[in-house]
């Protein structure tokens, strides 16, 4: 039984050794692969893929990014978009790696000129009443201020620059002793783990 047992052992061993050296494909990572504004060409496609290959990745998933940088000359959903898309594919298949298209609209996928802003992905926002008491107070709280967008405001077209501005709902008022020093998170912001926002509409 012994000698069994290290002989099954031994086979894993070497399989485990074998795997770690060639990794089998499923096994592969892949990257986020971005095409900003267009900037997009067949040559580039391939040298990309042909890179991944040599580097051992198993594939990419295309996403079409807008961050403000000068557009390219490749139009989304264009023909000659699309043209690239195929090639694209065609070169993930000469090379055998896996090719996967992001089709949501905005970083978190929530974008779209059909969301409205009171029903897209929000920010909770907050603006501060110091208070000393014991005291009624009645009276209006100072609106608190949007969060920058995640590319600066000049990547906002005007419209959508107006409703950054504009939108704004209450949710909730909330009384609290003043925190001693060292008791608040000073960039809270920075918490936040997506950066979608109603910046996407």
């Amino acid at each position: 039984m012994t000698a069994i047992l290290f002989a099954i052992f031994a086979l894993s061993h070497q399989n485990l050794r074998t795997e770690f050296v060639t990794p089998p494909d499923s096994a592969r990572p892949w990257v986020y692969w971005y095409f900003m504004e267009g900037n997009m060409t067949r040559d580039g496609i391939t040298a990309d893929l042909e890179d991944m290959k040599r580097s051992g990745l198993g594939g990419g998933i295309f996403l079409e990014v807008n961050i403000g940088i000068p557009v390219g000359p490749v139009k989304y959903m264009s023909p000659q978009w699309l043209s690239l898309v195929g090639h694209t594919v065609h070169e993930a298949d000469r090379l055998g790696l896996g090719i996967d298209l992001g089709t949501g609209p905005g970083w978190c996928g929530t974008g779209g000129p059909w969301v409205t802003p009171d029903q897209a992905m929000q920010h909770l926002v907050a603006s501060v009443t110091t208070l000393k008491g014991p005291r009624h107070f009645q009276g209006a709280l100072a609106r608190p201020r949007p969060r920058e967008p995640f590319f600066g405001r000049g990547t906002l077209t005007p419209e959508l620059l107006k409703q950054w501005e504009d939108f704004y709902r209450d949710e909730a008022v909330v009384a609290v002793p003043t925190p001693l020093p060292g008791g608040k998170i000073d960039d809270v912001d920075g918490l936040i783990p997506c950066q979608g926002q109603f910046r996407n509409l």
